[in-house]
């Protein structure tokens, strides 16, 4: 059986991943068999119907949901990828998880799939969005640090003047680690790709690493020698009991460092005026609701449908054609669930 690559393309809620797999899937992975496995935080997928599948006879979108990859889906992650390597047969699959995710637990059912499929992790990006970094910096640091940390390569989204000076502190906070902090437009996919470092899996343990994040506070505080988990390209790929060091899983620690969250989800065939979207950014920015890290839905209109995203206090509403019912989802902090339910007219699911 022919070798399957894997692409995990991670970042914090919001960062842009799915517009960075859609400029992948249009510059850099032509001519592939490309599966792409989105996982959702909660019961409704929404990302998926954002992946641009037109006119890509060799794309093949599957979709994972009721939680996280790292921790309550990663029986579903390995049945889903011998599921797609079995049916669909791709040259690569591109993982995007959900944006609380952790990536070396990522690692584990990927590993647990290979046992039965061919599988190899070609490359690790986490996208970070600089409009935002430095509130998730005091948000979320010793999570951003992680998901830095793990990647082969850091490309910034949204890169406006502050990129520069963004990139240059994560060069010196994370030696070794290629970080992409200019505009998307200026840089091929195929050139981000030739940019990832060859993923190695760490071999430090699980005490070594919590002791680490102890004593480094956020990602500016962090000293990473990226090097030394990063080999060779050959050598990691060709010598995979050497780089994918054994772990007791049974055993295993699992400490997440993502902020506690919750959500609700629901499926709707109302009809939305724009006013009455437009008026949903007030609602996510205030307390009612909770505390809301990210809402992200598509709805239908009168005219047409609506896309819209909230993220870091900024929000977005643009047309988007809906097939079939409207999709909503708000992740946050102590969400209120029959406050979302009385506004959207339906029940969570």
């Amino acid at each position: 059986m022919k070798k399957v690559s894997i692409d995990i393309i991670a970042g914090f809620l919001g960062a842009g991943k799915t517009t960075l797999i859609n400029k992948l899937l249009d510059e850099a992975y032509i001519g592939e068999k490309v599966a792409v496995l989105e996982n959702e935080f909660g019961a409704v997928s929404i990302d998926g119907d954002f992946i641009d599948t037109a006119g890509k006879s060799g794309v093949q979108v599957t979709e994972i949901t009721n939680g996280c990859i790292c921790c309550t889906l990663r029986s579903s992650l390995t049945a889903g990828l011998l599921e797609i390597c079995r049916d669909f047969a791709p040259n690569r699959i591109i993982i995007e998880p959900t944006g609380l995710a952790d990536l070396e637990d990522i690692a584990t059912p990927i590993e647990d799939a290979a046992k039965e499929c061919p599988l190899v992790i070609d490359h690790v990006i986490t996208v970070v969005s600089a409009e935002h970094y430095e509130a998730l910096k005091v948000t979320i640091g010793p999570f951003l640090t992680k998901q830095i940390s793990n990647a082969g390569l850091v490309v910034l989204s949204r890169a406006e003047a502050a990129a520069a000076a963004i990139g240059e502190e994560l060069r010196q906070n994370f030696p070794g680690l290629p970080v992409i902090d200019e505009p998307w437009s200026k840089i091929s996919g195929l050139t981000i790709l030739d940019l990832v470092k060859p993923y190695c899996r760490d071999d430090r343990n699980d005490q070594d690493k919590q002791e680490e994040q102890e004593h480094h506070h956020g990602a500016a505080a962090h000293n990473h020698d990226h090097d030394h988990c990063h080999h060779d390209h050959d050598h990691c790929h060709h010598d995979h009991d050497h780089c994918h060091h054994d772990r007791d899983h049974g055993h295993h620690g699992h400490h997440h460092t993502a902020p506690e969250y919750s959500y609700y989800c629901a499926k709707t065939d109302r009809v939305f005026e724009e006013g009455d979207i437009l008026a949903l950014a007030g609602l996510f920015q205030g307390e009612d609701g909770g505390e809301v890290y990210r809402a992200k839905g598509i709805l239908k209109g009168a005219a047409h449908g609506f896309r819209f995203d909230f993220v870091g206090g900024s929000f977005s509403l643009q047309p988007f054609e809906v097939n079939g019912e409207g999709k909503f989802t708000v992740i946050g902090k102590s969400i209120d669930t029959s406050f979302w339910e009385k506004t959207i007219g339906t029940k969570a699911l």
